[in-house]
């Protein structure tokens, strides 16, 4: 392997001087190689700085970036055996040119030391420690946080493998009252580490109640540590298949405090998946609602009410585990 010294401003400049074109892009070869073909550097015909990373066949692009001042895409240039595809991350804000020719160095280290991580997934992991560097530390989720949106990011990753709009019906991170909503279906997850006592804690009267005219689906998600499993990065990238779902995934996650490019600082956070269970909630449904009291309302000067439900005591309203893509399909077409 050959280490590319930090001479990457001396080299844009070459190329902003005297480039070989290829029509909408000018290019010069670097000389690292990844699976057989070269990296570039590149100038668009916008003048945009930009870093070309080779991909195979049948690779995908990745998750798509898309920042104030950082973006990626697909490119294909014709070379000697044909069409190359590639990873493609412009600059661009020129005012930051040299700082992006020193990004697009680690980003090369980054693709040359993981050769079996995709490329986008290099990028986001330099462009979350240079976030860090520049912004310093954000505030870290805690455990039961991680765990919750892990738990929301699966759900929300199996109504996405149903219907690739569904992004758009994921409201917690907006703060409403349930997790999901679309028209008059509502999902409600409630995630927690495996345990042979399954119970969930529910916050306030109204997590478990029902809009009006609305049908309320529990959606519980038990799980266990696994340095094998899925982080949250992982699960991101399952759901943000579009630039669409890709941009509200995003927006959702910035509601929680927390960038698309941090995702990666919890890489040593993995889980998988130990039991998926769904229950309809209505009549039977061990649950506190205002109508669980004689004035239809929470006492005065009580509140945050917080309570344990026992599952056990709702076995006759958990949907059969054959059903339960059937009833997630249902919540789609509402």
């Amino acid at each position: 392997m050959t280490a590319w010294a930090p001479t990457s401003e001396t080299l844009w400049k070459t190329l902003e001087a005297a480039a070989t074109s290829t029509g909408e892009i000018a290019t010069l070869a670097l000389g690292q190689i990844r699976r057989g073909s070269p990296m570039y550097i590149g100038l668009t015909k916008e003048g945009f700085r930009c870093l070309l990373i080779p991909l195979h066949e049948d690779e995908e692009a990745g998750i798509p970036i898309k920042t104030k001042s950082i973006a990626s895409r697909t490119r294909s240039l014709a070379g000697p055996s044909g069409l190359t595809r590639y990873l493609e991350v412009l600059c661009l804000e020129r005012g930051l040119n040299s700082r992006f020719g020193v990004i697009a160095d680690d980003i090369v280290h980054a693709v040359e030391k993981e050769d079996e991580i995709h490329p986008s997934g290099a990028v986001l992991a330099v462009l979350a420690r240079w976030r860090l560097l520049v912004t310093g530390s954000p505030r870290r989720l805690t455990e039961p946080e991680l765990i919750g949106l892990w738990g929301e990011l699966y759900v929300l990753g199996l109504l996405s493998a149903l219907n690739r709009s569904a992004a758009d019906i994921w409201r917690g991170p907006f703060r409403e009252i349930h997790d999901f909503r679309n028209g008059d279906q509502l999902i409600e997850v409630k995630t927690g580490l495996y345990s042979s006592h399954d119970s969930i804690i529910v916050n306030g009267v109204e997590q478990l109640e029902e809009l009006p005219g609305c049908r309320l689906a529990l959606a519980r998600v038990r799980i266990e540590k696994d340095s094998d499993g899925k982080s949250v990065a992982d699960l991101f990238s399952a759901v943000a298949i579009s630039w669409a779902a890709s941009e509200l995934t995003e927006k959702a996650l910035g509601e929680c405090g927390i960038s698309r490019t941090a995702l990666m600082s919890y890489e040593d956070s993995r889980y998988s998946l130990r039991e998926l269970s769904l229950y309809e909630v209505g009549n039977g449904f061990p649950r506190i609602t205002r109508g669980s009291f004689a004035s239809g309302a929470v006492p005065a000067g009580t509140s945050a009410l917080r309570y344990e439900v026992d599952l056990s005591l709702a076995a006759g309203q958990r949907v059969p585990h054959s059903f339960i893509s059937t009833r997630l399909q249902e919540v789609l077409n509402a």
